[in-house]
């Protein structure tokens, strides 16, 4: 692959790449590894569509004098010989390369984990136009929900473990094997009744396995 190698090249490198690059690497860091993160082809793919969309709606909306100026300076580098025509330069791809494409894949983690319930409304509705969801696993689909809850887990030998499974938790996403760490470890009898907490747990950690039975527990439900 060819790097690019003057400034028009390079323009439409970064307005072909750039944001849908820095939304789908936000977009990932929050949410967490996906099955499409996979495949660089589906992640560059992912960002030129991302960017084509972010593009457009710059043109809609940045001032055409603006516009008209940054493709100046594409066409003709020489043009812009101050440093406050670099600095401007500098500023522009910063915030339209950078900052909105996180600052919007931040703002759809918001509104998704966060959001009121007309916001959430939103993206159910969304949601329900297919029956299919991009979580390539039912594990990674128990795991990252929201909300509190306790795990009660048994290990093929019959031993149960259980705790509470609250923020200061883990647990693997595909493409990594399941397994789990459990902040606040809870006692469990031999038929799977939850106790007290476990005095002076620093945590739980398993790794789930073939023959593994996990419940995840309302909190009102527990025991």
């Amino acid at each position: 692959m060819n790097l690019p190698d003057s400034a028009f090249t390079v323009g439409v490198f970064f307005a072909l790449l750039l944001p849908g690059l820095v939304f789908s690497y936000t977009d990932s860091a929050l949410r967490g590894f996906r099955s499409d993160d996979k495949s660089a082809d589906l992640r560059v793919m992912r960002a030129l569509a991302v960017s084509a969309i972010l593009d457009g709606l710059y043109l809609l909306l940045v001032p055409a004098a603006l516009t008209k100026r940054l493709l100046g300076f594409v066409a003709n580098p020489a043009s812009f010989d101050s440093e406050g025509d670099s600095t401007f330069v500098s500023l522009v791809v910063l915030l339209l390369g950078a900052v909105v494409p996180a600052a919007l894949a931040l703002l759809i983690y918001r509104v998704r984990k966060w959001g009121t319930e007309s916001e959430k409304w939103v993206f159910r509705r969304v949601r329900r136009l297919t029956p299919y969801r991009s979580l390539p696993t039912a594990w990674d689909a128990s795991v990252v929900r929201d909300g509190v809850r306790f795990v009660r887990i048994q290990a093929p030998d019959g031993r149960w473990f259980a705790g509470f499974y609250s923020d200061e938790s883990y647990a693997s996403t595909f493409p990594e094997k399941p397994d789990i760490f459990i902040a606040h470890q809870y006692a469990v009898d031999d038929d799977g009744a939850i106790g007290d907490p476990v005095e002076n747990s620093a945590g739980l950690w398993l790794s789930i396995g073939d023959g593994w039975l996990v419940e995840w527990l309302n909190i009102e439900d527990e025991g």
